[in-house]
């Protein structure tokens, strides 16, 4: 092959390297507004699944739906609405980035939860009734696995005490084993389980093994993932992390002094 021949080969491989890596770009450039949209979308889906207000089938409105959620910005240290903070804009994961909106997880909790850090700022939402009152409270939670953070929104009922669903959306863990966190049979267990006590005390488990129907405690407690120790932990550290002083607990003690001032 003469040396003008192998540059013209080579001369319309790069040509066609570019405008392949052109159209690419252009295309993954393009779809990124419909690709963010479908996260915030799938956001919204698995909080209201959460809340329980997803329909099981039929046609539905989802920004409809999701309006009927009071959407919030808060401190957790005190539990109060943040101020000047917008709900449409606010990301935690990008709070967690600036000194000033970082919370670094205590040392004696580290080794439940798992991570090191989370922002000062978190979102909740809240489905209230004609009356204002609590009906539904979905608080988004994340902590360590085996493999992966594990993302998940856990709701509450009105007594905020009373687990109603707690949907996981997103981990790493191993299919079949921790993996099965997001499996129906392992997450239909949850709606009804106790959290707290009458006095708002944390007092929940989940167990190695599975819970006993006749115990005392079967509402206190839960079934373990089988061959998946570390991701049963992790789930009960980052559940028991959340409901605590350095997660939602204050946000929650608000919300029953609120009820109470109500009743």
């Amino acid at each position: 092959m003469s040396n003008e021949r192998t540059g013209k080969v080579l001369f319309v491989a790069t040509a066609l390297c570019v405008v392949c890596s052109v159209l690419v770009s252009t295309a993954a450039l393009g779809l990124r507004p419909l690709q963010e949209e479908n996260a915030v979308k799938e956001i919204k889906r698995n909080i209201l699944s959460a809340a329980g207000m997803l329909p099981e089938s039929g046609t539905y409105d989802l920004d409809q739906l999701f309006a009927e959620m009071e959407t919030s910005v808060i401190e957790l240290k005190t539990g109060e609405v943040a101020q000047g903070i917008d709900p449409k804009t606010f990301d935690p994961a990008e709070a967690e980035k600036v000194a000033a909106t970082t919370f670094n997880v205590p040392a004696a909790k580290l080794a439940k939860v798992g991570i090191r850090s989370h922002a000062t700022r978190m979102k909740v939402y809240v489905k209230r009734s004609a009356s204002g009152g609590v009906e539904t409270v979905v608080l988004p939670i994340h902590g360590k696995g085996l493999w992966s953070t594990m993302y998940a929104f856990l709701a509450l009922e009105s007594d905020l005490r009373t687990v109603k669903n707690l949907v996981f959306y997103k981990h790493a863990e191993t299919p079949g084993l921790g993996g099965e966190v997001d499996n129906p049979l392992w997450r239909a267990q949850w709606p009804g389980k106790q959290l707290f006590d009458e006095q708002s005390n944390y007092d929940f488990k989940i167990l190695k093994g599975r819970v006993q129907p006749g115990s005392a405690k079967a509402k206190q407690q839960a079934d373990g993932l089988s061959g998946a120790t570390i991701t049963t932990n992790g789930v009960n550290g980052t559940i028991e992390y959340w409901m605590g002083p350095e997660g939602y607990g204050p946000f929650l003690q608000k919300l029953r002094e609120q009820g109470a001032r109500r009743g």
